[in-house]
């Protein structure tokens, strides 16, 4: 619907219902961690990525000092979210990768870069190069009855 809203075609395929080789000839929106491998291996070497090991699924900052994000369950739980962009993903085309750490994550990812001003409100003190660069975005949300709450920006890294 946000595509449409914006004059642009698209194509939706879900699953395995996309290859590589299908991101080569048009740029993509990438959606899931988790249950995606393409997302998976798109953000492995990235500043951020997406990690499940002994240590839980989470949201992980590369680096020997590198920050973490765990979602946090309970009757007001915590989930997180990453938006990156990459200008040329090595498709050689523009994608967008929108995920989460959960399902909510995913919602809170997905709000910030279609709801009017979400984006331009968190760049707003980024450098004005960002335009120009590949982009990564971190944002945290409050769960409550399984819902999303508004994605707030933790981190932002741009290259």
């Amino acid at each position: 619907n946000f595509l449409g809203r914006q004059g642009k075609d698209s194509d939706v395929r879900i699953g395995n219902g996309y290859s590589a080789a299908d991101m080569r000839n048009s740029p993509a929106v990438v959606i899931g961690a988790f249950s995606n491998p393409m997302t998976m291996e798109m953000t492995a070497g990235l500043h951020f990525a997406f990690v499940d090991d002994d240590k839980g699924i989470r949201i992980q900052e590369q680096g020997p000092s590198g920050r973490s994000w765990h979602p946090k369950n309970g009757p007001i739980g915590e989930d997180y979210g990453l938006v990156t962009r990459l200008l040329n993903s090595g498709t050689g085309q523009f994608v967008v990768l929108v995920a989460g750490v959960e399902a909510s994550g995913s919602d809170a990812a997905a709000d910030l870069i279609v709801q009017p001003y979400g984006l331009e409100k968190a760049l707003r003190d980024s450098s004005r190069e960002w335009p120009d660069k590949n982009l990564q975005i971190v944002v945290s949300t409050t769960v409550k009855d399984g819902v999303a709450g508004p994605p707030t920006v933790v981190a932002i890294y741009a290259w």
